[in-house]
């Protein structure tokens, strides 16, 4: 697959197998002034190749690292920035496509085929949703990678309050309902209300993909017009699986506010 990539992208790839590293010299190497540092590293040693190029980085088994292994990439991955550890110098990795690969959902994954979809079958193999595999594979990810924190200012949740996302009236129906499904298919006790966050995080990006696939063109009439609504409920799906939904409703009748050009209120 590395190959195959690199090859449609006509970029350089490299595959760091991450199996039996234990520290961070393991994946980039000695640091400079260390006994070996002029050696670098697979990683260290590519990355400084392509400083400034687009490559692709495959981490093999990386279920397999440390969590001071995965602390090491925290810097490389959000700025790009990163020092060449035979000398020291600056490498620019703005432009390097890390790509994580790990077998940790197989066991979720073979379960999930080998009950709802190997029995049935071509017509209804093709209806059967991923939605309960989605669900499962991210507990499992979150319970051996977990999420960091991030900062967030306090929420109003005074009614009159509007929450603007955007030309969209999100309707949140029976928040308790939500609530309690969120808790009970995500909430992990070692990373207590960190995995709630990303749950919430998650629903942010599903109502986002729900809004981005109208193909409706976007006018400046559109400001002084209704609001599309979008509904978030709890619904039992095929195979009598309960989930959270995000469904387009219409235009409502909430006007957009003077103050708040151009958006929506969020109704929590």
């Amino acid at each position: 697959m590395a190959r195959q990539i690199g090859d449609i992208l006509n970029v350089d790839t490299t595959v760091v197998d991450c199996a039996q590293m234990r520290n961070d010299w393991d994946l980039f190497g000695a640091h400079n002034g260390y006994q070996r540092s002029e050696e670098g590293s697979q990683l260290n040693n590519f990355l400084a190749t392509n400083s400034g190029l687009r490559s692709v980085v495959f981490l093999d088994e990386f279920d397999k690292t440390s969590q001071k292994i995965r602390n090491s990439l925290l810097l490389l991955c959000d700025t790009g920035d990163y020092y060449d550890m035979r000398t020291n110098t600056p490498i620019d990795c703005s432009m390097t496509i890390l790509i994580v690969v790990t077998n940790l959902g197989d066991a979720a994954i073979n379960a999930f085929y080998d009950k709802e979809i190997e029995p049935k079958n071509d017509t209804e193999k093709s209806h059967v949703s991923l939605l309960p595999l989605q669900e499962e594979i991210g507990k499992v990810f979150t319970r051996k990678f977990g999420f960091a924190d991030e900062i967030r200012k306090p929420i109003d949740l005074r009614p009159e309050v509007k929450r603007l996302i955007g030309n969209s009236y999100l309707y949140i129906c029976d928040d308790e309902a939500i609530t309690k499904k969120l808790a009970k298919d995500r909430y992990c006790r070692e990373l207590n209300a960190r995995s709630l966050f990303h749950a919430v995080n998650n629903l942010s990006r599903d109502f986002l993909r729900v809004y981005c696939s109208s193909n409706e063109t976007l006018t400046e009439e559109m400001n002084t017009q209704g609001l599309m609504q979008f509904v978030m409920e709890v619904k039992m799906i095929r195979g009598g699986f309960e989930t959270i939904v995000i469904n387009r409703a219409g235009i409502t009748n909430v006007a957009i506010e003077d103050d708040c050009p151009g958006a929506v209120g969020n109704n929590i």
